[in-house]
């Protein structure tokens, strides 16, 4: 892998989640271009995809300083929610799990400990969660081989799913998601007689 490819670095990457989480967070479409611009997230090529009635969800590409991560952001009720991030793809696991805990390390001295840790010691997979300011940061390690039991072991490519969301907004949503049937389920008391 080259350097390019394990941008941001975690000390980069801390800075920036610092930078958002302390400052006025959008709230409006036009707001989010200004914040994005403000502090250089990069979302190019972004589309809208489906979010069954919980706001509205766009995907793209992130900067080409960055190796080009999956990135976007998300709204409910018209109101900016948060972003995220799929980062470090196609570096090994080793290299992506040390930068992870890296990360997590510096957002730990920045926040605190994560009021939410689940770590999985034979994969080097895990799961923080951080509240800061009224935000979430949402750390999710994936990859690695899979546990000893899974039937049709395989290993699969490291990635860092960060998220950065306006805790109450995301609550607000998360509860209408909540208080929907599962796709494909009739709501309780109505039928398709």
């Amino acid at each position: 892998m080259t350097r390019t490819d394990m941008r941001p670095t975690p000390a980069e990457l801390g800075d920036l989640i610092a930078a958002l989480v302390g400052s006025r967070w959008p709230t409006t479409e036009a707001e989010r271009l200004v914040w994005f611009d403000e502090h250089g997230v990069v979302v190019e090529g972004a589309e809208s995809l489906p979010r069954e009635g919980l706001g509205e969800s766009w995907v793209g590409s992130g900067s080409a300083d960055w190796g080009r991560p999956r990135c976007g952001w998300g709204s409910f009720e018209g109101e900016f929610v948060g972003l995220v991030w799929f980062l470090w793809r196609g570096t090994s696991m080793q290299a992506s799990e040390r930068m992870a805990r890296e990360l997590r390390d510096r957002l730990t001295q920045r926040f605190g400990d994560p009021t939410e840790y689940l770590s999985e010691p034979e994969t080097g997979r895990f799961t923080a969660l951080w509240q800061a300011r009224g935000r979430t940061i949402d750390m999710y390690l994936h990859g690695g081989m899979r546990p000893r039991g899974v039937e049709h072991q395989f290993y699969d490519e490291p990635v860092l799913q960060l998220h950065l969301d306006d805790a109450e907004r995301s609550s607000r949503r998360e509860a209408e998601a909540r208080r929907r049937p599962p796709p494909g389920r009739p709501q309780h008391g109505v039928t398709d007689a």
